[in-house]
């Protein structure tokens, strides 16, 4: 017999007997390419039992404020898991959306169930990304430490500094006051914003949210050495980090802490709840206020400074000031519901020492009247604002969940949560090559199976965001088109689709004869402007002639890490943050490797072809299979193979409804990495398949190191390959003059060269002893 638990965190909800429990299951649909989907569930009804009464709080009494200590806050979905037959099938929340109650008496609960990735979005909630804790990217603020993070390949800086101008049009040459080769036209350091890397962005943002992001691409160097520009105003003002006020101690007027307030000193938290007093004549709850003052001492008078007041763990507002002052920052009125937590932070315009008294107090209001209660004094430690650049003061006004989505969007990325909180990331490809195959052709109902035509689009456009930059305009006005953007069109009768970015594609400059690239955040007028955020690759070293001025003296920088689309892999493949084969700015070839070819194109080709049905079948799945399969796994049924595009489950009755698409990609396609011909060491991701509990990594080529050998887990490994002994060589002509080529106008190789081809089988074991062998193979020239 079938039989289904949920769990809210971790209790066991009581069930109807017969109610049916569906469950939709999708990442990727074709009724919108550019977003990843997760579990949810139709609604379902659980019986008012004293057990699910408990768990809910008894919602249906809004007279119950607390249950045994608790406040339930219906707007925050609570962890959640469902079991089939005590096997685990899914993980995520639970959304309590209503009581019903019937002759006076609560009868049931309606529930929502919704898969992790809805949590993760529920996480994020509306914080913007300065919301998030960027202190660990703060560094020194000097002109000498910009110059080191643009000259400096050494050392793997999180935050670099583009060579991208907002105020001038920089030349190199020709004189005058904006040629960056002489003293007249240096570019100042504090001309120049940072830039971070999405890698540790990701990092700060997990970390924030207490999850976890796995995947062997966060470690791909097509990830890593992607970064965001942190530009949010037209000129660059410096400002420190934060810190919290540091509460050194606290005197209670009353002599003990009340009640309804308090002060954690260890986390510098001020908390304060409704003050549920009883009614008496000229005294009602309604008549409070909660007061917090803070007087801030600064060591310099003449410094601005900016107190940052976070409400339950959320930026809340800014108090800007200058001198000593006290400052009202907060000012609530009592009123039920109200459970407030807040930390004070601080920054200033230079480094700067600051003492600090904060006040807190509950207000009594009435007719002009006014009387303190409950107050206490907290003392605050002195403090020294450092010199250090805040980059949380700096990145782009954007949604942390609009940056998250706008990076799987960019990359074609799947996200779905593995354990609770942590969360796998993989291109779509990746993800499709390490699904199982099964054959559930005993399992549908063959008496039934709907066949449609997929419902294609005839055109889908691939776009950034528009730039105001100079240069981009320029090229607009030249092809009509943003640079880097493009459109796929079908011979379809359907409609159109865009996967729109909410990043700007900031072109480039490469001055003529040199290898300096810079960009400009300047428009047609010259004037500078609040660019949407922007992605940006960092190239290999490169040689210049710049000069720069960094504070207290001149420099000539005559290395660089150029900024801009164009990103270079082992010495060999390059790759470009275009959709489009647009001419890259920097390398003055097109890039084929582009996001469109490199993650979106075999997804579509298999989508796009002419053989392609939508299928729409009927299962009774047995229980072992249901709660191991995988919407990466692939289906067979007689002798067709699928992709699954969508999958609703019965959980009470067994049945699953799949929506289908016919799949002509190979199941396990084999990884191929070119690297250079010398003797070096590639990083090399290995991605466990689906039930795999461990993997070995071996080559039959003498030479080669692969470390580690043996994983337990998806990683990237790092294998050390000898020199090609048998690298290309041209036949030229007799006086060395040219090459000699073939009247198709390829040049001629000796019978002597020959590329290297390195083939790694990973043999990957399940838990039952079973194996399944896949390929990567390193090509070197």
């Amino acid at each position: 017999m079938r039989k289904v638990q949920i769990y809210v965190e971790g209790v066991q909800l009581d069930l109807f007997n017969d109610e049916q429990i569906n469950v939709n299951s999708t990442i990727q649909n074709i009724a919108d390419l550019s977003k990843t989907y997760s579990d949810f569930s139709q609604s379902f009804t659980v019986p008012a039992t004293v057990n699910n009464n408990k768990i809910f709080h008894h919602f249906y009494n809004s007279e119950v404020y607390k249950y045994d200590q608790v406040q339930l806050n219906v707007n925050v979905r609570k962890s959640a898991s469902i079991e089939i037959n005590l096997t685990p099938f899914r993980t995520g929340k639970i959304q309590l959306e209503k009581a019903n109650i019937k002759n006076g008496k609560p009868e049931s609960y309606t529930l929502t169930f919704y898969g992790d990735i809805t949590s993760l979005k529920d996480k994020f909630g509306e914080d913007m990304l300065s919301d998030v804790d960027l202190s660990s990217l703060d560094h020194t603020y000097t002109g000498v430490e910009v110059y080191n993070r643009i000259t400096d390949d050494s050392t793997d800086y999180d935050v670099r500094y583009p060579l991208i101008s907002s105020d001038r049009n920089w030349n190199f040459g020709g004189g005058g006051s904006n040629d960056i080769t002489i003293t007249a036209g240096r570019i100042l350091y504090n001309e120049l914003f940072p830039a971070v890397k999405i890698k540790k962005l990701f990092e700060v943002i997990a970390t924030n949210y207490g999850v976890t992001f796995t995947g062997t691409f966060l470690s791909d160097e097509r990830f890593t050495k992607c970064f965001l520009w942190a530009k949010n105003t037209k000129s660059n003002t410096f400002i420190t980090g934060a810190k919290e006020l540091d509460f050194a101690s606290v005197v209670y007027a009353a002599g003990s802490p009340p009640n309804n307030s308090g002060v954690d000193l260890t986390t510098n938290t001020i908390t304060y709840d409704y003050l549920n007093i009883s009614p008496v004549l000229f005294v009602a709850p309604q008549m409070f206020y909660f007061v917090i003052q803070t007087t801030i001492v600064p060591s310099d008078a003449t410094t601005d400074y900016y107190i940052d007041v976070h409400r339950n763990g959320n930026f809340s507002h800014t108090v800007q000031g200058v001198g000593t002052n006290t400052y009202q920052l907060i000012n609530d009125h009592n009123s039920p519901g109200l459970n407030e937590s807040i930390v004070i932070e601080v920054r200033a315009a230079n480094q700067i020492n600051i003492d600090s008294t904060t006040n807190c107090y509950w207000q009594y209001v009435w007719g002009g009247v006014t009387a303190n209660m409950d107050e206490f004094t907290i003392t605050g430690a002195t403090q020294t604002l450092t010199g250090n650049l805040s980059l949380g003061s700096l990145v782009p006004e954007m949604k942390v969940t609009d940056f998250f989505s706008g990076v799987l969007k960019m990359f074609n990325l799947t996200c779905y949560g593995t354990i609770a909180d942590t969360y796998e990331i993989e291109t779509i490809d990746t993800w499709y090559a390490l699904g199982d195959v099964y054959d559930i052709t005993t399992d549908t109902d063959i008496t039934s199976i709907d066949v449609d035509r997929v419902p294609l689009y005839k055109k889908i456009s691939f776009k950034y965001q528009e730039s105001k930059s100079v240069l981009n305009q320029a090229f607009k006005a030249l092809f009509y088109r943003e640079y880097g953007n493009t459109e796929e069109s079908y011979t379809y009768d359907g409609g159109e689709f865009s996967v729109k970015l909410p990043f700007e594609n900031l072109m480039g400059e490469k001055f003529t004869g040199t290898t300096t690239q810079v960009a400009y955040a300047i428009d047609d007028n010259l004037d500078s402007y609040i660019p949407k955020p922007c992605l940006m690759y960092m190239y290999d070293k490169q040689s210049t002639g710049i000069e720069f001025y960094n504070g207290s003296g001149q420099v000539t920088i005559s290395d660089y890490m150029p900024f801009g689309q164009d990103l270079q892999i082992n010495g060999t493949t390059d790759y470009s943050l275009n959709f489009s084969a647009d001419r890259s700015t920097f390398l003055l070839t097109p890039i084929y490797n582009n996001l469109f070819a490199t993650y979106y194109s075999t997804y579509l080709l298999n989508l796009y072809d002419v053989q392609n049905r939508l299928i729409k079948v009927k299962t009774q799945l047995p229980i072992s299979t249901l709660t191991s399969l995988k919407l990466n796994d692939r289906l067979v049924i007689r002798d067709k193979r699928y992709i699954i595009n969508e999958m609703k489950s019965n959980l009470t009755t067994g049945e699953v409804n799949f929506t289908l698409l016919l799949d002509f990609r190979p199941v396990r396609p084999i990884q191929v990495i070119p690297t250079n011909a010398g003797a070096n060491c590639v990083d090399v991701p290995v991605n466990l398949l689906n039930g795999a509990v461990s993997a070995t990594i071996a080559t039959t080529t003498g030479g080669v190191t692969i470390t580690p050998s043996t994983i337990t887990s998806s990683q990237v490994v790092v294998v050390c390959v000898p020199a090609n002994s048998n690298t290309q060589e041209l036949i030229i002509t007799e006086d060395a003059a040219d090459y000699i080529n073939t009247e198709n106008f390829f040049r001629m190789e000796t019978e002597e060269s020959a590329p290297q081809t390195i083939t790694l089988t990973v043999t990957h074991t399940y838990a039952n002893g079973s194996v399944n062998d896949t390929s990567i193979i390193i090509q070197q020239p």
